[in-house]
């Protein structure tokens, strides 16, 4: 039996992800590729995965990681136990969002992996549309509350107008968090107000408004994507 042959369908995929993104090193790349020799089911895949990831991997560009920052990752995720297993953002993400979440879990490791000093991560949403496609807006905010980063994998919100982004606290109106772009990465601060709306179970909502937001304060166009606000580490 090969290594993927006795994964579940999900590790499989994702397994076969990072490959195809150039995430899978050392022995589990060579072991891949030893797999792949000799599979053609196999090849197969990977030959299906790189046509949906490669026009995404080339889109972004490659950033340089300070030396630093390898050992900083290994700290966090406990990469000086030899038992522990290898961490994988693409397998986390597809784990704690299901499977059809695979695709945008690519997407989100992507914009992980491409930033040289992340903040420590307090909590985050993944906002997705309620017909269940593969579009997701995500957003974090770091532990201390005082910056969040935004990331819309989703179409463009079209001529003149702006995708708009809302944390809607329990028994208050809708309060912007600012507009976003499609496939832009965008860390911005964020006062201590809005943060404080942000709270595990929280609501949070994407409206299509007119280029710059809304200009009333409230949502004035239709909401396109939601998603509930979680704890990192939930």
């Amino acid at each position: 039996m090969t290594d993927t042959m006795n994964m579940s369908p999900e590790d499989r995929d994702a397994r076969i992800a990072e490959y195809v993104l150039g995430t899978l090193a050392g022995e589990e790349r060579a072991g891949f590729e030893a797999e792949l020799a000799r599979d053609e089911t196999l090849r197969r895949a990977v030959g299906a995965w790189s046509e949906r990831l490669q026009p995404l991997a080339d889109s972004v560009a490659a950033v340089a990681p300070p030396l630093a920052l390898r050992d900083r990752v290994l700290a966090r995720i406990g990469g000086d136990r030899p038992e522990a297993r290898p961490f994988s953002i693409i397998r986390w993400l597809a784990w704690t969002f299901g499977a059809s979440a695979i695709g945008a879990a690519v997407a989100v490791a992507l914009v992980f992996m491409l930033t040289p000093q992340p903040p420590k991560l307090g909590g985050y949403a993944m906002l997705r549309q309620e017909t269940g496609t593969a579009d997701v807006v995500v957003f974090q905010i770091d532990k201390d509350r005082r910056q969040v980063v935004l990331f819309a994998q989703t179409a463009g919100a079209g001529a003149g107008k702006d995708y708009e982004l809302w944390v809607l606290p329990p028994g208050k109106s809708p309060v912007s968090l600012g507009v976003l772009k499609a496939a832009e990465r965008i860390e911005r601060p964020i006062d201590q107000m809005r943060a404080a709306l942000i709270q595990p179970g929280t609501m949070l909502a994407v409206s299509l408004e007119p280029s710059g937001g809304s200009a009333v304060g409230t949502p004035t166009g239709p909401v396109l994507y939601t998603g509930v606000f979680h704890l990192a580490g939930d």
